[in-house]
């Protein structure tokens, strides 16, 4: 899709969404450099490659636990593709949560897990040289993708403009709804009958989308359950298994775009992988609390040794004793 800028292809799989785009036709998936020049962004067979960009960051930090644990380099050859599709969706708020599951990554392994640190650096090389290979042929939309500051680029001028006037219809239909909202998958067409001059789209704010649809109390809820995730990714930092930290980088990289967008909340797909994420890392966090307690019932003895001046019983003599 990057190389052809078209999705005629999606044709042959009998898919009529998302719809036939090129980068003559505009709209979001396309950017615009400073000269003008266009190129369509890459999403795959997802509605939106802000989409694509959230599903490659759960799809990371599975790939990036699967060498971690493992060191088959294979997995490497994945990362490497992730980075570049990640690149080449060019969503901005995906790369900020990408950024910062690395810089959290790098930080975990440093502090509890020095041992997996050969690797670690070997898996970020590897993610470096495919946003690096995908990002070279197109530094001119890159710089105005990530500055938005040519004036002459109505492209990513429109993008703002939009995220923040939906932002402000958001603060309003919650105003006027506070106790109950204006109904879950409602807030688009709630906005238009308010007579706004906003794209009919979702506000891209996953905390603002919840409680404009489902009043403050949906709002509340949802702050909870963030601070709940926070809360156990903090207490589980030194106990937590490779997989199960993963998966709550993962959940940080959903909650970060969430920020910036509204598909983890206005897309059925997008709800069920977010749900996935959150078992996948609450399962491992239990699995590995399991462990603990099973390996916890063997600790007595080792600790009444240790009491006794390292003194460790000898297993002979104690089952001699059992047998009298």
């Amino acid at each position: 899709q990057a190389v052809a800028q078209q999705n005629d292809w999606l044709a042959a799989l009998g898919r009529p969404w998302p719809p036939r785009v090129r980068p003559a036709l505009g709209g979001a998936p396309v950017l615009e450099n400073a000269a003008g020049a266009l190129w369509m962004r890459v999403y795959g067979t997802l509605p939106h490659p802000n989409v694509l960009a959230g599903v490659l960051l759960v799809l990371a930090a599975s790939v990036s636990e699967r060498f971690l644990a493992t060191g088959r380099r294979r997995w490497l050859t994945l990362a490497a593709l992730a980075g570049a599709a990640l690149l080449l969706a060019f969503s901005r708020g995906a790369w900020v949560a990408a950024g910062l599951m690395a810089a959290l990554g790098l930080l975990w392994t440093w502090r509890y897990r020095p041992a997996v640190a050969p690797r670690l650096r070997l898996l970020l090389r590897a993610l470096a040289l495919g946003v690096s290979v995908a990002a070279l042929p197109l530094l001119p939309w890159l710089f105005t993708r990530v500055t938005a500051s040519d004036t002459a680029n109505d492209v990513e001028v429109r993008s703002v403009y939009e995220r923040v006037t939906l932002t402000a219809d958001s603060l309003a239909l919650i105003w006027a709804h506070p106790l109950v909202g204006v109904g879950a998958g409602y807030f688009a067409v709630a906005n238009t009958a308010l007579g706004t001059n906003s794209p009919a789209e979702p506000v891209h704010n996953l905390l603002l989308l919840i409680t404009a649809e489902t009043g403050l109390g949906g709002g509340a809820a949802a702050l909870a359950l963030v601070g709940a995730i926070g809360w156990r990714l903090w207490q589980r930092r030194r106990r937590a298994s490779l997989v199960e930290a993963m998966w709550g980088l993962a959940l940080v990289g959903v909650l970060v775009t969430g920020l910036f967008d509204h598909y983890w909340w206005s897309l059925a797909p997008s709800r069920m992988l977010l749900v996935t994420t959150l078992g996948l890392w609450v399962g491992a966090g239990e699995r590995a609390s399991s462990l603990e307690v099973a390996l916890g019932r063997e600790v007595p003895l080792d600790a009444r040794g240790e009491a006794l001046g390292r003194f460790q019983p000898d297993a002979h003599v104690v089952g001699a004793e059992q047998r009298v």
